[in-house]
């Protein structure tokens, strides 16, 4: 996988983490029975859209988030807030990451949304996962893979990113699953 160093995230979207308390039941992402909770253990801000344009179709990101509480189960929200256009994600995962886009040898983990492990997030929208048993720490390195197989979308930015993000050539395929960083 290619990287993005610091400065402008060259992805399609943005990602939020979120974390349910250990030992807690699984819940909706809004419900809060016996005390357990849904808690946003990280996020970054989208600043707009970048003037110009990647090729990212029929591609893989890797984001890279660094959760600041631990957990037994996650959920990812993914935005389109400022796409002018749907957004399509084939396929997702998260990972215990190593370094790089390298992940940790059987921490990956698929992501489906309402069951299905595609979603179609319209202009200005939002999705959640389903939570998805990860037990990650704070701290902990963790990898979200999405792969977008429809035509390039418009690209989101931060101005100010301090993570390093990565990305297939253009018409690599899905490697959601992929632990190497060989794509």
């Amino acid at each position: 996988m290619r990287s993005r160093l610091h400065g402008l995230w060259r992805l399609p979207l943005a990602i939020a983490l979120f974390i349910a308390a250990a030992a807690a039941p699984v819940v909706p992402i809004d419900a809060k029975p016996n005390g357990a909770e849904w808690f946003a253990a990280w996020g970054f801000s989208q600043q707009g859209l970048e003037p110009a344009t990647t090729n990212m179709t029929d591609a893989t990101a890797r984001m890279i988030a660094r959760p600041t509480i631990s957990g037994s189960h996650v959920r990812v929200q993914i935005q389109n807030t400022f796409g002018t256009a749907p957004l399509v994600i084939g396929s997702a995962a998260i990972a215990v990451r190593i370094n790089g886009p390298l992940l940790a040898p059987g921490s990956t983990v698929p992501l489906t949304f309402g069951g299905s492990s595609s979603v179609t997030i319209p202009a200005g929208g939002a999705v959640y996962s389903d939570p998805a048993a990860f037990p990650v720490g704070a701290w902990e390195d963790v990898a979200v893979s999405l792969y977008l197989p429809g035509p390039a979308p418009q690209i989101s930015r931060h101005g100010n990113s301090r993570t390093t993000s990565f990305f297939t050539a253009a018409g690599a395929g899905d490697h959601t699953a992929d632990e190497s960083a060989a794509a």
